[in-house]
């Protein structure tokens, strides 16, 4: 999925040994809305503290001394069609990592690694035929 984003939004990303991407919260809306207009839903995010090694934490540490993680996941519904799927997957998103202050609750410490890991599915693609025509589809959840 690297290669599908401008450079100048894949330069920004951290990059783990495994080939995932996170970013910045800044540059989160930036990233959703390059993939939201080539037609892919990002269904999810992950926040993770990182390295310079390319490692990443899916727990942290709070201030308070406790350890947390934050996933959170956007839901197909019943018969909603990939591409309003894609689009509302994209403004539910941002729209939830405007509401979080995970950067508020974190060990401060942490903070200069916090980055945000985007789940983004190949098979909610928007174009139908994109897809193929034997391309299975998608669950659906109530």
């Amino acid at each position: 999925m690297k290669s599908l984003l401008p450079s100048i939004l894949t330069a920004r990303a951290f990059t783990a040994s495994n080939g995932e991407l996170a970013w910045k919260r800044q540059d989160l809306e930036e990233v959703v809305s390059a993939y939201s207009e080539l037609g892919y839903a990002v269904e999810a995010f992950e926040v993770w503290v990182v390295n310079d090694k390319g490692q990443w934490n899916g727990f942290f540490q709070m201030k308070d001394g406790s350890e947390s993680i934050c996933v959170y996941d956007v839901a197909p519904r019943r018969g909603e069609a990939d591409s309003d799927f894609a689009k509302r997957c994209a403004s539910e998103i941002i729209k939830k990592v405007k509401e979080i202050d995970i950067e508020s609750e974190i060990d401060p410490k942490c903070l200069p690694w916090v980055r945000y890991n985007l789940y983004v599915d190949e098979e909610y693609m928007e174009s139908e035929q994109d897809r193929g025509a034997n391309a299975l589809p998608r669950a659906a959840h109530d």
